[in-house]
């Protein structure tokens, strides 16, 4: 990748895929900080790597999980504690249950096509409140721009209902492989490879910038509720 005309090279961390994706959190222990009966605290350290030889800046990322009301709201935070600024973002990558009649219900403005390397390359506009199948036999894995912050997966058992903190999710991603019995709806703050994209008129891509010591925050709340009868 670039960032403020520097190259930098980042390891491939889930082969076969050709890119390192999803950071570092998802692949690394986590310290316990707080425990109470209805919420966790779970923070990351990461410690950063010399110039060239991948993410070169030490941050500190924090969960806190909440329980309650049939629901669960992650905050999740990362902080700069590098010594120049961070290219940054968040993002939320919650699995659920997929059948034949599943549906995923969002109001967004763009749908991002992939290029042969598989991400993210050029956003078409959309109607506004698309209902996407997620059916066998119509696999996604796109990046949705323009999000409003809220998304309902609706199946026979009920519709489960995310919202998240609109002024940092701007983006969605729904992955649903053919073949498999579940569906990701992940809340973004950004576009995948935002980092590597020309700048889209009228179109924010997401991604932040932070300076030594600055922090990027921001809540997801995912709630279930059953059907009638």
């Amino acid at each position: 990748m670039m960032w403020d005309g520097v190259p930098y090279v980042l390891a491939r961390n889930f082969l076969p895929e050709p890119h390192s994706i999803h950071g570092h959190g998802w692949q690394r222990d986590w310290v316990i900080e707080t425990v109470e009966p209805d919420a966790v605290v779970l923070t990351f350290d990461y410690p950063g790597l010399p110039a060239g030889e991948g993410w070169a800046w030490p941050y500190h990322a924090r969960q806190h999980l909440l329980l309650r009301n049939r629901g669960i709201t992650v905050t999740l935070s990362v902080q700069n504690r590098g010594r120049t600024a961070m290219p940054a973002g968040l993002g939320l990558h919650p699995y659920f249950p997929r059948g034949a009649a599943t549906r995923v219900r969002a109001a967004v403005t763009h749908r991002w096509e992939r290029g042969a390397d598989m991400v993210p390359a050029e956003p078409r506009a959309t109607r506004p409140d698309p209902i996407v199948p997620t059916a066998q036999g119509d696999p996604l894995d796109h990046c949705f721009s323009g999000w409003s912050g809220v998304a309902e997966i609706a199946d026979p058992g009920g519709v489960t209902r995310i919202t998240a903190q609109p002024d940092v999710f701007g983006h969605l991603v729904v992955f649903a492989p053919d073949g498999a019995d579940f569906v990701c709806v992940e809340p973004v703050s950004h576009v995948p490879n935002a980092v590597n994209l020309d700048p889209v008129d009228g179109l924010d891509l997401g991604l932040r910038r932070l300076e030594p010591g600055q922090s990027l925050s921001g809540w997801v709340r995912i709630e279930h509720a059953l059907a009638a009868g």
